[in-house]
């Protein structure tokens, strides 16, 4: 539900426009996608602490607003927070699989 609601809000995904908006916008659209889906499943590199978790909600929501600085601002906490959470990954290494059972 997330792609429909940043198509309302950032309609040159559709229509196209100047190539620096189109991929900035493709960019975030991603972006926002990852961190939702991470926040919602609690792991992208690593395991995400509830803190993280719950700040990308806020973050996801500033870059779906209609606001140049809300955007940039939430596309900063979310480049924070799955940084953080990539460094963390590559810190404490891989997660072993679950044995089969």
């Amino acid at each position: 539900y997330l792609i429909p609601a940043f198509m309302v809000f950032n309609p040159e995904i559709i229509e196209g426009g100047p190539i620096e908006i189109v991929l900035w916008t493709g960019f975030t659209a991603i972006l926002c996608l990852v961190a939702f889906a991470a926040a919602l499943e609690g792991y992208l590199f690593a395991h995400m602490d509830i803190i993280s978790r719950v700040l990308i909600v806020p973050a996801t929501v500033g870059v779906f607003w209609p606001d140049l600085t809300a955007e940039i601002a939430g596309t900063v906490v979310l480049l924070a927070i799955l940084g953080l959470n990539w460094w963390k990954g590559k810190k404490d290494g891989p997660t072993p699989a679950a044995a089969p059972s």
